[in-house]
């Protein structure tokens, strides 16, 4: 009777979701960046890295609400290039106003983590993708200094809403967390705000121009 031959063990395929989870921690940490005006803007992607010994990088990039949302988007990329590294940071700049600048990791880290417990406050979880991304951070433990930011506007939560449609569907989950205290702006009504400031703006500079050629007129006939 022939005796039955123990199969030999496949190795598993490589995994980058599984690298990720289990070995980015590991990496040393890179540089870190964030928008330039990030405070005052209150909306920005993040991005952080880890080193590897290759002279590549793997990489988290997080999109911030600081308003109210938490991170509504995030992404890794693993062993990428330094070319690759700068595109993806270039796309992410807004020049010349809004440029990708370098942070430290412990701001990138906070300005991440105190964003997503803002949101929690509202019921509004992390994007999905979260879940995979986060291991690219350090825990969130005590070894990480804490700092605090100012989270959303004038003390409340403040959507904005690119469409109806997204106000429909997180309208009832901050009145079922938040009561009455919090704003919602849409698309539609941000622009036609910042059109009004910037009508306002532009009737406060004819208004400087009329005053100046007055007065300089009025130099000249004397």
């Amino acid at each position: 009777m022939v005796k039955n031959k123990k199969k030999a063990e496949l190795p598993h395929p490589f995994s980058e979701r599984e690298y990720i989870k289990t070995r980015a921690r590991q990496l040393p940490l890179g540089k870190c960046y964030a928008l330039g005006n990030w405070k005052q803007q209150k909306y920005s992607p993040v991005v952080v890295t880890r080193c590897h010994k290759q002279g590549t990088f793997t990489i988290g990039m997080f999109i911030v609400d600081m308003l109210c949302r938490g991170v509504t988007d995030s992404e890794y990329f693993f062993n990428i290039t330094r070319e690759e590294l700068d595109d993806i940071l270039k796309t992410l700049s807004q020049p010349p106003a809004l440029m990708m600048e370098e942070i430290p990791y412990e701001v990138a880290h906070n300005l991440i983590y105190g964003a997503v417990a803002f949101a929690e406050e509202a019921g509004l979880e992390p994007d999905k993708t979260f879940a995979i991304t986060q291991y690219v951070l350090e825990e969130d433990d005590e070894t990480i200094p804490l700092i605090e930011y100012e989270y959303g506007e004038d003390g409340v939560h403040h959507l904005l809403a690119m469409t109806e449609e997204e106000k429909a569907k997180f309208e009832p989950i901050l009145k079922r967390h938040l009561g009455t205290k919090y704003k919602i702006t849409t698309q539609t009504e941000h622009e036609a705000r910042k059109e009004a400031l910037r009508q306002e703006a532009m009737e406060g500079v004819s208004y400087q121009v009329y005053r100046e050629s007055i007065i300089s007129r009025y130099k000249d006939e004397i």
